[in-house]
């Protein structure tokens, strides 16, 4: 938790208030999915769970081609693993912080890390609805994935945001598992810009 804070307070920092900065917020879907690396062909088919994002972006301008996007926000992750009605529900704080590219007046691309920090984990099997501890040592509660995506600005103040975010680090000790998915989002920035 304490590597989370520092990357956060460095993060920031970087937004200065000043004319090249931008704020906002940001809401909307995302679907995720456990996806199992394994040799056996006796691997889980996954299936993916629909969940929400909501937070804050910052976004520098770096040129007139080039921003540097960093955003601050909770989303919901995990997966249903097929062989059971057994569904697991991540909620999950992350930060990605992203190199954004400007294609054409309205059009952007951009990639970047994304790091993200679990807050809590439920399951979900026929009937009951229980908390797992996240504290049990073979749950990793920082995760860590590439984002890539393109952003749309249809409007002077908003933004329509597609994303895709493959983990890099594995959620458990015990096996092989990522966090795989994507985001539809709605941006709306605040200030003269």
């Amino acid at each position: 938790m304490k590597y989370l804070c520092l990357i956060l307070i460095f993060s920031l920092s970087i937004f200065s208030l000043d004319a090249q900065t931008s704020v906002g917020l940001k809401f909307g879907y995302s679907n995720f999915k456990f996806h199992e690396k394994c040799k056996e062909k006796t691997c889980s088919k996954h299936t993916g769970i629909q969940g929400v994002n909501i937070g804050l972006i910052g976004r520098h301008q770096v040129s007139d081609k080039f921003n540097i996007k960093s955003e601050l926000f909770y989303t919901t992750k995990g997966s249903n693993p097929g062989k059971s009605f057994l569904n697991n529900f991540e909620n999950h704080l992350a930060l990605p912080i992203l190199l954004n590219y400007r294609l054409f007046k309205r059009l952007n691309i951009y990639a970047g890390p994304e790091m993200s920090y679990l807050l809590s984990l439920y399951g979900v099997d026929d009937f009951t609805f229980f908390k797992v501890n996240v504290k049990s040592p073979s749950i990793r509660r920082f995760d860590l994935g590439l984002s890539i995506g393109t952003s749309f600005q249809f409007a002077k103040k908003w933004e329509l945001d597609l994303r895709f975010t493959e983990g890099l680090r594995s959620n458990s000790s015990a096996f092989r598992i990522i966090n795989r998915g994507f985001y539809i989002s709605l941006h709306r920035y605040f200030g003269k810009k």
